[in-house]
């Protein structure tokens, strides 16, 4: 990890035309500084959105001017928690750390909601007993249902087979002597209210949010190989994890910012809907980090519509169009 360089680049992500507030932030030497909103932040890092290019980029805190850290002090509420309470439950490596509400997308359409710890790592104990499956000895069945996706992921990947439904799992569990068997799972921990923590492969997200999250993951899994000092392993934990957040707070933002250009859009084009009809057109970005968008416009035909986007987005790919106007 190179010290010497206090602003990190975490991803490039798609920008609203619409745009908070900004202000300039320069680090304690004044050699560097960047015009930017500050979007999160916890004790030792800030993430800022640039207003240039909507990039994101995580900064030591303590290597910023006075007058910054005094902004960030006035502006944040920095809290601590730990809610990990057994071994048999994700073991995080951020200790006493900031948690935040969070919502994250999985590939077969579930949708995982808690308080975000981090990246981790979880010990999953599975036996098939008497016709059950349990895992750290609870029945499969009473788990969050994330789980029925994750135990088959895991025990795939591990023991390297093609299980992907419980049957399946059920007959290899009982093909090798029924266990129990110990499998170790990584990825980004999630606090449930009704249960206690998750941990939710990375590859079980939904492409665009496992897209977005994978180069922080790697991040943080680099920084748990042998040869890495404990404080800088604490140290990278803790600033993916802010990562973690703040991705996702962007994509709310950027949600709702694209839905009111949306609902501004449709006003205006009321006006010509006598004339022309107005057409929704979904866009995805080409890049590898961006969340997909729509856009309204007003067009005799689809076609039309579809060259208008092209002309006006020549960075985007056009999707799926929609007639808004009958």
């Amino acid at each position: 990890m190179n010290r010497h360089i206090p602003f990190l680049l975490i991803a490039m992500l798609s920008v609203s035309e619409l745009r908070a507030e900004m202000r300039q932030w320069t680090d304690e030497s004044g050699k560097f500084s960047v015009k930017a909103e500050l979007l999160t932040s916890d004790q030792d890092f800030v993430v800022l959105e640039l207003e240039t290019d909507g990039e994101l980029i995580a900064v030591r805190r303590n290597e910023l001017s006075e007058e910054d850290q005094d902004y960030i002090t006035a502006t944040t509420d920095v809290r601590g928690s730990d809610r990990l309470a057994n071994s048999k439950k994700p073991s995080s490596a951020i200790q006493n750390s900031e948690s935040y509400d969070s919502t994250w997308n999985m590939n077969d359409g579930q949708v995982v909601k808690g308080r975000l710890i981090g990246f981790g790592t979880q010990e999953l104990v599975i036996k098939r007993e008497r016709g059950r499956i349990l895992v750290n000895d609870q029945e499969l069945d009473e788990l969050p249902a994330a789980y029925a996706k994750i135990v088959p992921d895991v025990v795939s990947r591990v023991d390297r087979v093609k299980v992907e439904t419980r049957e399946e799992l059920e007959t290899h569990l009982a093909d090798n002597g029924a266990g129990p068997f110990t499998y170790r799972v990584e990825g980004i921990q999630i606090d449930l209210a009704s249960w206690g923590a998750i941990t939710v492969p990375v590859s079980l997200l939904a492409a665009t949010e496992a897209g977005q999250v994978k180069p922080a993951f790697e991040r943080w899994q680099a920084s748990h190989e042998d040869d890495v000092s404990d404080s800088e392993r604490t140290e990278t934990s803790s600033r993916e994890r802010l990562v973690l957040d703040s991705q996702e707070r962007y994509r709310r933002r950027a949600q709702q910012r694209e839905q009111q250009l949306k609902m501004m859009e449709l006003k205006l084009l009321s006006i010509e809907s006598d004339l022309t009809d107005v057409w929704e057109v979904a866009l995805y970005p080409t890049q590898r980090y961006g969340y997909p968008r729509t856009v309204v416009v007003t067009a005799r035909s689809s076609l039309q519509a579809k060259q208008i986007v092209i002309n006006k987005y020549p960075k985007w790919r056009v999707g799926p169009i929609a007639k808004l106007s009958y």
